[in-house]
């Protein structure tokens, strides 16, 4: 995954916009197979639509002239509410009650951890000093996994979750936390622009 992010990164705004979504898609299929969701093509249809609709939301401008950066931000951060109201609907629509409430709330876990919050990383690309953003984020995950492997494999005794994944340590997840937080505190030099929304 990180070539391809790399290589869209290089490719300009719209490339890492629609790479990124592509991947958003791609997870939210894994989601509901693991979980079940992709036989109710109802639901599932509902969630791509949203996805769908997060990346147009992103490529586009503000239709108004008061909000003139990259991406309709206002309307991204209320896409929710609108995705939630059609996943509800849809068992209203089919006039079905029976395993409804287990579907609604996959579908709209799937939308949200994996459509929506995904799709803020497509919206760093519509910022100024996108780059930095973009490789910064690919660098600290990386560097995130190597330092839970390595603190995991120095100082762990203690299993972290052994039905879930046997060889994580709770102080490999420590590790990485602690270096996770310290990383950006490291490079905020890099990042002043960071708190300021220019894209809005």
């Amino acid at each position: 995954m990180v070539p391809l992010i790399l290589g869209s990164v290089f490719l300009g705004r719209v490339v890492t916009i629609l790479v990124l979504y592509l991947l958003a898609v791609i997870g939210f299929k894994e989601f509901a197979r693991a979980t079940g969701l992709y036989r109710d093509w109802w639901m599932t249809g509902a969630v791509y639509a949203g996805i769908v609709g997060a990346c147009v939301l992103t490529l586009i401008r503000h239709p108004t002239s008061e909000n003139p950066g990259l991406g309709w931000y206002g309307f991204f951060m209320a896409l929710p509410v609108y995705e939630i109201a059609l996943i509800i609907l849809i068992p209203i629509v089919r006039n079905r009650v029976e395993g409804q409430l287990q579907a609604i709330s996959l579908a709209i876990v799937g939308f949200i951890y994996i459509g929506w919050m995904f799709g803020h990383i497509g919206f760093l690309a519509n910022a100024s000093e996108h780059y930095g953003y973009l490789l910064y984020l690919i660098f600290a995950v990386e560097l995130n996994d190597v330092a839970a492997f390595t603190f995991g494999r120095l100082l762990g005794k203690r299993q972290f979750r052994s039905n879930i994944s046997p060889k994580k340590t709770w102080e490999g997840a420590i590790g990485a936390l602690c270096f996770s937080m310290v990383l950006p505190w490291v490079l905020r030099f890099r990042f002043r622009t960071l708190g300021r929304c220019n894209w809005c």
